[in-house]
C-alpha cells in the first residue's frame, strides 16, 4: 500500500510531465522523469519503444497540434495516476490522416500512467478522436436532427461532478 507522500509525489511527476513539460515544450526534461523501457499502451504507428518513442511522440504533438494541456482531474492510487485532461490548439500539420486545416480545436482525453521509482514506466489512454476530427473537418459533424434538434452534448455536460 502507498503511503499519501508517495501517491502525491506520483501525481507531482505526471503533474510534471503533462503541464510542465510539455506546455514548456522541454523535451530533454524528459529523460528525468520517464523510465528507458517506457511502455506506452497507445503508441502511435511506427512509434518507437521506450523514452525515445515517447519523445518521438511528443514532438509529433508539438509539430501537428501546437497543443497546450490542462489536467482537468487526477487520482492516485497504488502506483498508478490517471487524469482527465483536455488540449487546445491549432491544426498545423498531419495528424490522424488529415492534413493541416489551420483550425483551432479542443481535444480531450484520459490519460493512466504507471510511476515506479518516481518516472513514467507505462501508459494506456482513451481520447476523443472522433470529437477532434470533427473540429478540423476531418470528420462531418452529426446534423442538429441526430440530436433531437439540441447541440451535441460535451464531456462536461454528460458528466457530473461529484463534491
Amino acid at each position: 500500500m502507498q503511503d499519501a507522500k508517495t501517491l502525491e509525489a506520483n501525481k507531482q511527476v505526471v503533474r510534471r510531465y503533462k503541464v510542465g513539460i510539455l506546455n514548456s515544450r522541454d523535451v530533454d526534461a524528459l529523460d528525468e522523469i520517464v523510465a528507458a523501457d517506457y511502455l506506452d499502451h497507445a503508441a502511435f504507428p511506427g512509434q518507437a519503444p521506450g523514452l525515445e518513442g515517447l519523445k518521438q511522440r511528443v514532438k509529433i504533438l508539438f509539430e501537428a497540434l501546437d497543443p497546450r494541456w490542462t489536467i482537468h482531474d487526477m487520482v492516485a492510487e497504488r502506483d498508478i495516476v490517471v487524469i482527465r485532461w483536455s488540449h487546445t490548439g491549432t491544426h498545423r500539420g498531419e495528424f490522424l490522416g488529415v492534413p493541416a486545416t489551420g483550425k483551432e480545436f479542443t481535444f480531450r482525453g484520459i490519460d493512466v500512467y504507471r510511476v515506479l521509482a518516481g518516472k513514467l514506466a507505462e501508459h494506456w489512454n482513451v481520447v476523443d478522436a472522433l470529437g477532434f476530427l470533427q473540429q478540423v473537418g476531418g470528420a462531418p459533424s452529426p446534423s442538429p436532427r441526430a440530436w433531437g434538434g439540441r447541440r451535441r452534448p460535451t464531456h462536461t455536460g454528460c458528466v457530473k461532478r461529484l463534491t
